[in-house]
């Protein structure tokens, strides 16, 4: 009877074994092939890799909290180890990303933190700072910095992906930093934390690339440089900066990989700056090896081809990203200066999602577009006449658009429509660098940058306070716009000026 008794109670317990696994196998299961089980965006899964037990447990920690000790729903957060972790990425629906470099250490054994990348859609109006690498690694300033965008209309940052320098000046998860490791500065050595925290605050991360100044890069591939007139020595600016030839293949490749390996970290957009020639280039004594032609219209048709390979190779790669590019300001004005670097406003306009010209009144000479006075002590004046000259020429390039959908709809074979078509066809080419463009462009396109700092490199600087920062703001608005980005090169900003 006692065996028979004993018998029973084993059977009982292998019944249960059995039970608990297999329901454990299919929670496992179930959770990997459908995340939607760990309920809203803010939850995240803990995966055991020696028992592959596992909790779910909403996301309750930020970028400070993260590098001290932690607890939520049985796991402490103990150490923060960068790129000790021995988890293994698990590719699943919502969940791609496994966090390599952060090990949590709960009352047994290691676990790894498991998340999916989100990006905040882009708002109808955004109002963004620009945060420079220092203040984000700067914990108490990166505090009050988003403290700052939590009180106030703002809604967006800038932060750099790749500056002038060419050194990214952060790391990220393991494929990340073994991808580019010999150009990783790592002064934000807690990047998907702060992305993480930006976005748990509903932040819109707008990430920058300077394309064509990258010290980095030309350090070490001096043969994409542009050349002086001997094709053998690097051109130098006044400044003793160098520059990439924007026809380089390489150079091309290179930038539109970064793109999207940040994209996949969780940037929502990327701007992309320094998209054109240096400003002072002589076509008889510099050597571009891959542009070649350095005429006015040579560097123009050359920025052209650069805009619409790279903005068509990154959309080859991801689905719905969202592309920026910082231009010259005097753009819609089609200055010579602007003209001089290859830039022209419908290129940008109707191959990336926004146009960020810069309009720092600081910038401008005397007696720019018309206004007899210091443009640094004009500043509604200079935003509202640049922003006024944007319209008109959006306005414009419409109407030629529109008019080319209607010929291409007409199907009577006018021989008088057919010559009209072709000379909008030449237009559209001259204009934006293709003839294929149907979309009408938003006003929405135009997304200004506006000056908060001192220029102290200018003949006679002057003070940027609230008075200043407030009439750049109101110009944006009195001229139709929504939209703007504040720059400061050291993220101190005039709060009195933001609303």
């Amino acid at each position: 009877m006692k065996d028979l008794k004993k018998s029973y109670s084993r059977l009982y317990l292998l019944c249960s074994i059995c039970i608990i696994s297999a329901a454990a196998f299919f929670l496992i299961h179930e959770i990997k092939t459908h995340p939607t089980w760990l309920g809203e965006a803010g939850v995240v899964a803990l995966f055991s890799e020696r028992d592959n037990e596992i909790a779910t447990a909403r996301k309750k920690f930020d970028f400070a909290r993260a590098l001290s000790r932690v607890e939520f729903d049985g796991c402490e957060l103990i150490s923060v180890d960068y790129g000790t972790s021995t988890c293994s990425s698990i590719e699943t629906g919502g969940f791609s990303h496994c966090l390599d470099l952060v090990t949590l250490r709960s009352r047994s054994e290691p676990e790894c933190l498991i998340y999916g990348v989100e990006h905040i859609k882009t708002p109808d109006v955004v109002r963004a700072i620009y945060l420079d690498p220092r203040s984000l690694a700067d914990l108490e300033e990166r505090k009050n910095l988003i403290q700052l965008i939590g009180r106030s209309e703002l809604n967006a940052v800038v932060i750099d992906i790749k500056p002038e320098s060419g050194w990214i000046p952060f790391s990220a998860d393991r494929e990340f930093n073994a991808k580019y490791a010999d150009q990783i500065s790592n002064e934000i050595s807690d990047m998907l934390f702060v992305i993480e925290t930006l976005h748990d605050r509903n932040i819109y991360i707008i990430g920058r690339i300077s394309l064509l100044r990258d010290d980095w890069f030309a350090a070490r591939y001096p043969e994409q440089l542009l050349k002086r007139a001997n094709k053998k020595d690097a051109w130098k600016n006044f400044d003793g900066t160098v520059w990439l030839d924007p026809g380089s293949p390489n150079v091309l490749n290179y930038n539109a990989q970064l793109a999207v390996d940040a994209i996949n970290l969780g940037f929502d957009e990327v701007n992309f700056d320094y998209v054109r020639f240096p400003g002072n280039i002589s076509e008889t004594r510099t050597y571009a090896p891959f542009s070649t032609d350095l005429s006015l219209v040579g560097k123009a048709r050359a920025i052209q081809q650069l805009v619409i390979q790279l903005t068509d190779k990154v959309r080859d790669n991801l689905d719905g990203v969202v592309l920026s590019a910082t231009t010259f300001g005097g753009i819609s004005a089609a200055t010579v200066s602007t003209q001089s670097v290859g830039q022209t406003f419908g290129t940008f306009l109707t191959h990336f999602d926004y146009v960020t010209p810069i309009f720092y009144p600081s910038y401008f000479p005397y007696g720019f577009i018309g206004i007899d006075a210091d443009p640094d002590e004009q500043p509604f004046s200079v935003i509202s006449e640049l922003l006024d000259r944007s319209t008109q020429f959006i306005e414009q390039l419409n109407e030629t658009i529109e008019e080319r959908n209607e010929i291409l709809a007409d199907r009577s074979g006018s021989r008088l429509l057919s010559i009209r078509f072709n000379e909008i066809e030449e237009a559209l080419i001259q204009q934006t660098g293709t003839n294929d463009v149907t979309q009408v462009v938003s006003f929405d396109t135009v997304r200004p940058w506006l000056q908060d700092f001192i220029c102290f490199e200018c003949t006679t600087p002057h003070d940027y306070g609230v008075r200043e920062v407030r009439a750049e703001k109101n110009a944006v608005y009195n001229a139709g716009y929504d939209s703007w980005m504040l720059w400061n090169p050291a993220a101190q900003y005039t709060t009195k000026a933001i609303d």
